[in-house]
């Protein structure tokens, strides 16, 4: 009885360690497993063909998981080579807790037969881990109708190219727009109504303050002259720039009438600049009177003051003045000859250039 009772109670401390084992491993964290599969896009293949092989690896996401790196050509066995891989292809699962990394390679065979894939090998955490179970690759070679080996032709010659691009074309394209314009520009001459016509530009007269104080410049600069041939040029150069100024006719005037028309054109100190000079002139060149250096200087400097005073800014800066001329007939009849020959050479050299144009893009391109 003792013995009975004794052998139950070993039994019951068995089933309490192996209930408390079963405890522990089913206390285990889920996301302790890891787990590596591996799978082909296609079982069966022809030589050369190129076959995705694709693992995936479900972990921790804090865990770290190294691929086999294969290099280009490698054999992953013998007879299958490693073409390329992608990039890890991540999917977060179980609220970020769990991910799952995806390493696609592409593999090919050159040689028909019905390969075993080992199974993958993938180190995670330091530890290594396999896949299931091996896959199965079949390679087979492209299929020969051989019953119609006659429809099958020879190898070829080397075939020439259809067509070479020269610069040349861009060039003749190119010179096509001097004719064009050359054309339009003739017909619309000859074909309007009016009259030819031409600009003339007139050259640049000399302004009448620069032109006067240059004389003055020159007077001053002359001291072997007469003193009457001096005033005689002095009183020439002022009715000239009262004439181009003011226009008042200083060329045809007296003295006093010179004094009589300025006034009211000029200011008080300017008109006396004017009486100086012109008094003075007139007892120098008519009563022979013979005036001192500093009368003479005098005379100079008023002269220059007035010049300087009555300067006017837009007279001094005009612009060039261009006239419309119309040609005379002699000059019309020999200006349409010519923009009639022009045209002639124009269609002439046009019809040339196309047939040439044509010639080369024919002989290019076909």
């Amino acid at each position: 009885m003792m013995q009975a009772c004794s052998k139950a109670n070993i039994d019951m401390s068995l089933l309490k360690k192996i209930f408390s084992g079963m405890a522990v491993l089913l206390a285990l964290p889920l996301s302790a497993q890891v787990l590596v599969d591996m799978k082909l896009d296609t079982t069966a293949i022809v030589v050369g063909q190129q076959v995705q092989l694709s693992a995936t690896v479900t972990a921790d996401a804090t865990s770290q998981i190294k691929f086999p790196v294969y290099k280009e050509r490698q054999e992953l066995v013998k007879g299958i080579e490693v073409v390329g891989r992608s990039p890890y292809d991540t999917t977060y699962l179980n609220d970020r807790q769990r991910m799952e990394v995806t390493c696609r390679y592409r593999i090919t065979s050159f040689d028909s037969a019905l390969y075993s894939l080992p199974p993958i090998e993938v180190e995670v955490d330091g530890k290594v881990h396999k896949a299931k179970a091996p896959l199965g690759l079949k390679v087979d070679v492209v299929p020969v109708d051989t019953t119609q080996v006659d429809r099958f032709p020879g190898p070829h010659g080397i075939t020439p190219g259809q067509f070479e691009w020269r610069n040349r074309l861009w060039l003749m394209a190119l010179g096509a727009w001097p004719l064009l314009f050359l054309v339009v520009f003739a017909g619309i001459r000859l074909t309007r109504r009016k009259p030819l016509t031409k600009k003339v530009v007139h050259k640049e007269v000399v302004p009448p303050n620069r032109e006067a104080v240059q004389l003055l410049k020159s007077l001053e600069t002359t001291p072997d002259l007469e003193q009457k041939d001096r005033f005689i040029q002095l009183t020439e150069l002022l009715r000239n720039y009262l004439f181009r100024r003011f226009g008042v006719q200083a060329l045809e005037l007296t003295s006093d009438q010179i004094l009589a028309a300025m006034n009211g054109r000029v200011g008080e100190a300017e008109l006396e600049d004017l009486r100086l000079v012109f008094e003075t002139a007139d007892l120098v060149k008519f009563a022979k009177l013979v005036v001192t250096d500093y009368e003479c200087d005098r005379c100079l400097k008023a002269a220059a003051d007035f010049l300087e005073r009555t300067i006017d800014e837009a007279m001094e800066h005009p612009e060039p003045q261009v006239e419309i001329v119309v040609l005379n007939d002699g000059m019309q009849r020999r200006h349409r000859n010519l923009l009639w020959g022009a045209l002639g050479l124009s269609l002439v050299g046009g019809i040339a250039y196309v047939l040439y144009v044509s010639y080369v893009l024919l002989h290019t391109y076909y």
